[in-house]
């Protein structure tokens, strides 16, 4: 992805704190669970008072016997958290429901909830849930209501409350709704299936650029495999705690064999699901090797020590022996002679180590890197985040990606912050471009958007990025991003649709286990796919040229481009550009060329042409924060 700032920034930045070491050539994993561990279970006292006193207190439907003010005791507490749902009734009054989360730093502190009733004389509120997907049983305040999702309760004070809802399959999700000044509310909650814990990424041609489709990824030793998709993506489900090896093989049309592995990914069902377990691929005569040691200013090993190594297109990382500070990254492919690798070293307690290598084919090279420690802990930073965008667009072929990128850059290069934008625009069409080895089907992707700036903690691990489908809730991780300068994160999942509001948080970790406070949330919400009813491909329309399209639904704006010759994205789309209209209106579905907008050049009789359009939610094309784009189609000029 792209980057805020150069990686050789980052790493002079480091050079002053850290004492790097790099070795030549040398005789002859990559893993990590989230960023915070397990912990012993540990036992500690609430504290429970209301106003009015005397409601019974009720903990995860337990009737404590107790009644307000009072101290529950016995409640489960951990490293980690252990959340309890509280609940108080009071004869005359709502019922009051909220949960408190039990950490075991607490003790010592006995933590307080005090709540104000609300007399059953004030007004009521309705409340709607939803569940994507629907069909789950619906408990509110420890109660069950005997509806299911989508489920319509009322009757419900005007305060708060706990909402609980179980689809089997899927994990139980519970969540506090303030209802407090409110008349209604929806509340809308996306399940995840159960041990949904999983290991997926994109498969990469490092070399010869490009997603790889249909490689075969297997879990070494299982027996278990997938095959990329026409994204190149791949995603190994409900596996257990534990530490994985991945290969990847795929046989080219012309005999090549290419090869990917990755060794010691880690999956935690607790951290959520990994998405960033990308592998890069290549002919085993282009593979070199990377090791070496990450030790302490004494020479020793340090524990819990990782290696990562950034490889521009994909980050591998890899645990440090405790004993001897070894780390080795095998099967790499050999780096371009104007783009090195960055080995970056990050321990608990220690600043980040970091330097950049080149590797060529057949070469093992010995990486040494030593870390200084750091004399007091640095809590990363809520990360700030940015800016939003969701994409709806066309993918398949080598054209139809270019040409889809060139018209995403012509517009970037409009927007506010155009610089950035382009550059994350570069990244993902070298990324994302169907290569020479792979040609997805043709087709329609949406795509979210997520740029921050990436937090200056000299020992940062990564980035926790979260999705809810709504703001104030709700949020479940999404992706867990091991690169301390990640600046930017299209979320590409099949879960997403158009016409929903996805919201989006982040948050920034170490590998000490301190993890930051949310970001303030983004938000995104795709458009439909834009698509043209005429001309159709390689038609000759009648005279004057006539463009139609079907409508999209929440679009305000629309803007069409005509090209005297495909474009493409080396281009960035401008060359050749013969008709540019930004101004349509929403309630337009077609229009005849040259009507508005800046006309450059005559349509000629007999030529070819290209015709695209785009459709906003903004003001105009440039100010939207969504966006669709449609196929460029080809036609002939009557």
């Amino acid at each position: 992805m792209g980057r805020a700032r150069d990686c050789r920034t980052w790493l002079l930045m480091l050079v002053g704190l850290t004492s790097l070491a790099l070795l030549g050539c040398a005789p002859d994993g990559d893993g990590g669970g989230g960023p915070n561990g397990g912990g012993s279970v540990t036992t500690m006292s609430l504290e429970v008072d209301s106003t009015p006193g005397g409601a019974r207190i009720t903990v995860d439907g337990r009737d404590t016997g107790l009644t307000t003010p009072a101290v529950v005791t016995g409640l489960d507490a951990s490293e980690d958290g252990i959340p309890h749902a509280v609940r108080l009734d009071l004869n005359g009054y709502h019922t009051y429901g909220t949960v408190v989360t039990l950490f075991s730093r607490m003790t010592g502190n006995t933590p307080l909830v005090r709540a104000t009733l609300m007399p059953r004389d004030s007004r009521e509120v309705v409340l709607s849930v939803r569940t994507v997907p629907p069909g789950a049983r619906v408990v509110v305040d420890s109660r069950a209501t005997g509806l299911v999702t989508p489920a319509v309760i009322d009757g419900l004070g005007p305060t708060r409350h706990t909402l609980r809802v179980d689809l089997a399959g899927y994990r139980t999700r519970t969540e506090v709704v303030d209802l407090t000044g409110k008349t209604e509310d929806l509340v809308v909650l996306q399940l995840t299936r159960e041990g949904r814990s999983a290991i997926s990424g994109s498969v990469i041609d490092l070399i010869g650029g490009g997603l790889v489709v249909g490689a075969t990824v297997t879990i070494e030793g299982s027996g278990q495999s997938r095959t990329t998709s026409a994204q190149g993506t791949y995603v190994f489900e409900n596996l257990k705690t534990g530490y994985y090896d991945l290969l990847a093989t795929k046989r080219l049309v012309d005999g090549t064999e290419l090869l990917g592995r990755r060794e010691s990914i880690y999956v935690d069902p607790e951290n959520g699901r990994m998405m960033t377990a990308d592998i890069v691929m290549a002919q085993e005569s282009e593979m070199g090797r990377i090791s070496g040691t990450v030790r302490d200013e004494f020479g020793r090993g340090i524990a819990n020590a990782y290696v990562y190594l950034d490889m521009i297109r994909a980050i591998y990382f890899a645990p440090v022996s405790q004993e001897d500070g070894s780390f080795s990254f095998v099967d790499i492919p050999e780096s371009a002679k104007d783009k090195p690798y960055y080995v970056i070293a990050s321990a608990p307690g220690y600043s980040n180590g970091a330097t950049e290598v080149a590797l060529a084919a057949g070469q093992h090279l010995g990486v040494n890197l030593r870390l200084q420690e750091r004399k007091t802990d640095v809590i990363p930073a809520a990360p700030l985040v940015d800016w939003s965008q969701a994409l709806t667009y066309p993918v398949g072929d080598d054209a139809i990606l270019s040409s889809s990128f060139a018209i995403r850059r012509i517009v970037a290069d409009r927007q506010p912050d155009a610089s950035r934008r382009v550059r994350l625009i570069d990244d993902l069409e070298r990324t994302r471009e169907a290569g020479v080895r792979a040609f997805p089907p043709a087709g329609f992707v949406i795509e979210n958007d997520i740029a921050w700036d990436t937090n200056e903690e000299p020992d940062l691990a990564g980035y926790r990025v979260r999705r809810s489908l709504q703001e104030s809730s709700g949020f479940e991780t999404i992706s867990i991003i091991w690169d301390p300068n990640a600046p930017f994160m299209a979320d590409i999942s099949p879960e997403l649709g158009p016409r929903t509001i996805f919201y989006y948080n982040l948050l920034a970790f170490n590998l000490a286990g301190d993890e930051s406070a949310p970001s303030e949330w983004l938000s995104a919400r795709p458009l439909d796919a834009l698509r043209l009813v005429s001309p159709w491909p390689g038609e000759t329309p009648d005279f004057p040229v006539g463009f139609a399209w079907e409508s999209v639904p929440g679009a305000d704006v629309y803007e069409i481009l005509v090209f005297d010759r495909r474009p493409d994205y080396d281009s960035f789309g401008q060359t050749g550009l013969v008709w540019d209209n930004g101004k349509i209106t929403a309630n337009q579905t077609s229009i005849t060329y040259g009507s508005g907008g800046e006309v450059f050049a005559p349509l000629e009789s007999g030529r070819e042409y290209y015709v695209a359009m785009i459709a906003g939610d903004g003001i105009t094309i440039n100010d939207s924060d969504a966006l669709s784009f449609s196929s460029v189609v080809r036609f002939i000029a009557p």
